[in-house]
């Protein structure tokens, strides 16, 4: 026996050492259908001086085949894609088996929307195209996608083909039948961890989507696959038809219609088995997986399986799901590409034991990961903060356990010991994490979020949230300010409409509100929205800019310039003197000049002109303008760019410049201009508050870009500094912005 045994190896090991392989691009080496010529010629009966090869690959591009003759598999030969490569047939005629040969695509896409009606009059994308026995396909990480011309893969009762294999694909957007066979060659069809949807069949007469009929002999195995909106106008429709044989299993499938469209999952008939699938929205509420006296149910439900995004063909399985940790094997169900991340780093988990508390119980958690070793924890411990909550960590690689309680004198955890359990629960990562059991059944029991003590944000932030201590994320824990003891301090992307509050979390419950009382959330309006750091002081002792003292938006960036900033004026010429009810133009003495010309005007403004309106009510002065007042017709689009000033009129000379501060000073912009204005470069002043840096004069350019700086005090120690255009004083380590606000 070893001596035939080592005959049977040498020869396995020269088989292997004249397999050939066959490179080929979308363009060479043939010109033009290239896959089709390549199967033809270096197949057993090609010829044209071509060597038989086993294997032919395939590089990144769109392989555009003719209607010329067909895709003909000739010889065992394996199609796959070069390693990290794309490709793409575009077929517009079938590929077709024949002759008794073993065909198997590997990493191929084929876009089918060119298929003609070559063959026959249902256009069959792949077809079994005579009578050998032995016709096998194998297809692996493989797409077939718009096929609007019937069927995708067919074998007649006139043709064979022993055996199909579909696995980890994604079959989508055809018009009509998936898989029709008649033929009692069949043997063996197995579709596993694949997915289907998104294939519609408009003719009553084709019933469904997988069709089998014809062998009695046929093993049918359809396994984690997952069907999404795949529906026909046939009252007799099953997304899984099997007529004749009795050996068919279909399991940890997931058979989804976005609507009350379908009719049956399964129609497989007596004497075969439905193991672990879900169903939604099939309309025979009592035969969703065949007739009442079809197969054999197990665990099977009708619920939803809580897809990410259908609209865009994302069926991963989103946490809570009922799909997870429900299969014949522990794990999920439906096709495994869907499946959450699998945790790659220890996670920990914590259990409030409820009811289960008592008698010196012990608690410790089972993991367990299909194809894996399954590992026991060590005994959960209390909690530092919250004795009453148990912690424990599931290891790297694993998102299944079990949470077990235990009798009070195990010394190592086993099942032996077991006193109670719960169910299956699947862990997501970055998901709830606090597990608390509600009864003594194996399903009683539900997830939260574990909250340390301490301070959060909640409500609605980011344009997520909710106003319960269920939607409040770890993320929204706020940290002490390392530079004011007595404020908490968090950053965080906020859009206009958000609105938020901080509470105080202790023992895992809401214990107060800041600020308390109805109505007193803080919104968030345009302007104020962004990255942006939240400041909070539970003493309520904010003060002006915070909201009921204790919480301050705070602007990490400031735009410098006279559209964003109160106090600012422009640098006018010695001479401009400003009339109380007048108007005037803005422009530059010339290109680059550092300088701007103030000049009244009394006619008509000009749509995307700057103007400076004086004014002591400046609304109403500027209503009377843009109202024919003060120019010849309405303009009904002006508006008003901010108030350039604070304080009285005060005129300081500074070289050939001068600052004019004037609070009844507003720069207007004709219609048309929205809310930028450019004038060239200029200069502008800007007071800060709190005299945390006096006056500076900055030298803007453009769309109100900052470029230089020229302190007017020069007994001033402050850093002033420019970055991105914007204005930050830095004193006593302290950084702050142009208002005088504390940025870091």
């Amino acid at each position: 026996m070893k001596k035939i045994l080592s005959i049977c190896a040498a020869l396995l090991i020269a088989f292997a050492a004249n397999a050939t392989v066959k490179h080929i691009t979308p363009t060479t080496p043939y010109g033009t259908d290239n896959l089709r010529k390549a199967l033809y010629y270096c197949s057993n009966v090609g010829g044209w001086g071509y060597d038989p090869v086993d294997t032919i690959m395939l590089a990144s591009g769109t392989y555009e085949e003719s209607n010329e003759n067909y895709i003909a598999f000739l010889s065992d030969v394996v199609v796959m894609a070069e390693s990290g490569a794309v490709p793409v047939i575009h077929p517009r005629v079938s590929f077709t088996i024949s002759g008794g040969v073993k065909a198997k695509m590997i990493g191929i896409k084929v876009n089918a929307d060119s298929l003609t009606n070559k063959l026959s009059s249902y256009s069959n994308l792949f077809y079994a195209a005579d009578a050998s026995d032995n016709n096998r396909m194998i297809f692996e990480d493989c797409e077939f996608y718009n096929n609007k011309s019937k069927v995708t893969f067919r074998c007649e009762s006139s043709k064979k083909l022993d055996s199909l294999i579909i696995n980890n694909c994604k079959i989508h957007d055809n018009q009509d039948v998936i898989l029709w066979f008649e033929s009692s060659s069949l043997k063996g069809l197995t579709i596993t961890n694949t997915t289907i949807y998104n294939t519609k069949n408009a003719s009553p007469y084709w019933a469904s989507h997988i069709s089998v009929s014809g062998s009695t002999a046929a093993k049918v195995l359809v396994d984690h696959c997952t069907f999404y909106n795949c529906h026909t106008v046939s009252s007799s429709y099953a997304d899984v038809k099997v007529t004749e044989s009795t050996d068919v299993t279909v399991s940890n499938c997931i058979f989804v219609q976005p609507s009350s469209a379908g009719w049956r999952a399964t129609n497989i008939g007596t004497g075969n088995h439905v193991n672990n699938c879900i169903t939604l929205n099939y309309a025979k509420s009592t035969e969703r997986f065949g007739h009442e006296d079809g197969p054999t149910l197990s665990n099977c439900s009708f619920a939803d399986p809580l897809f990410a995004d259908t609209a865009h063909a994302d069926f991963t399985l989103l946490e809570g799901s009922p799909a997870l940790g429900t299969a014949t094997d522990g794990g999920n169900l439906g096709d495994k590409r869907w499946w959450p991340a699998i945790p790659q780093t220890p996670t920990t988990v914590y259990l409030n034991p409820g009811v289960w508390n008592g008698d010196g119980a012990k608690y410790a958690i089972y993991a367990y990961e299909p194809g894996k070793e399954s590992q026991w924890s060590d005994f959960l411990t209390p909690t530092v903060e919250r004795p009453s909550i148990y912690t424990g960590t599931v290891p790297a690689g694993y998102s299944h356990l079990i949470f077990v309680r235990l009798k009070n004198t195990t010394t190592t955890p086993n099942w032996d010991d077991k006193w109670n359990q719960s169910k299956n629960q699947t862990i997501v990562e970055g998901g709830k994490d606090l597990y608390t059991i509600t009864g003594w059944g194996e399903g009683d029991g539900t997830w939260s979020t574990y909250l340390v003590n301490g301070f959060y944000l909640i409500g609605q932030i980011n344009g997520v949230g909710g106003w319960d201590i269920a939607s409040i994320s770890k993320n929204h824990l706020l940290k002490a300010n390392p530079s004011n003891a007595s404020e908490y301090m968090i950053t965080v992307n906020l859009i206009d409409g958000d609105q938020l509050k901080v509470v105080d979390v202790a023992n895992g419950a809401i214990s107060t509100w800041y600020p308390d009382g109805e109505g007193t959330h803080y919104p968030v309006y345009s302007g104020y929205d962004g990255l942006r750091t939240i400041y909070f002081r539970p003493a309520g002792d904010g003060g002006t800019g915070w909201h009921y003292n204790c919480i301050y938006n705070a602007q990490p960036t400031y735009e410098i310039g006279v559209l964003a900033h109160t106090y600012a004026t422009l640098c006018l010429p010695y001479a401009a003197t400003l009339t109380n009810g007048k108007f005037y133009s803005v422009k530059t003495a010339s290109a680059g000049a550092a300088e701007i010309i103030i000049e009244e005007e009394d006619g008509s403004m000009v749509a995307g002109k700057p103007y400076i309106i004086s004014a002591i009510n400046p609304s109403a002065a500027i209503t009377a303008t843009l109202s024919g007042d003060k120019v010849d017709e309405p303009i009904a689009n002006g508006i008003m760019i901010g108030n350039l000033s604070e304080t009285p009129i005060v005129v300081a000379p500074d070289a050939n410049n001068y600052v004019l501060k004037n609070d009844q000073l507003h720069l207007v912009v004709a219609g048309g201009a929205g809310d930028k204005v450019t004038v060239g470069q200029y200069k502008a002043y800007f007071h800060t508050e709190a005299a945390l840096a006096p006056a500076a004069m900055f030298v803007v350019e453009g769309e109100n870009n900052a470029t230089a700086i020229e302190n007017l005090d020069t007994n001033d120690t402050a850093v002033k500094f420019i970055q991105n255009g914007k204005l930050y004083i830095l004193r006593e380590g302290v950084v702050y912005d142009a208002t005088g606000k504390m940025v870091k």
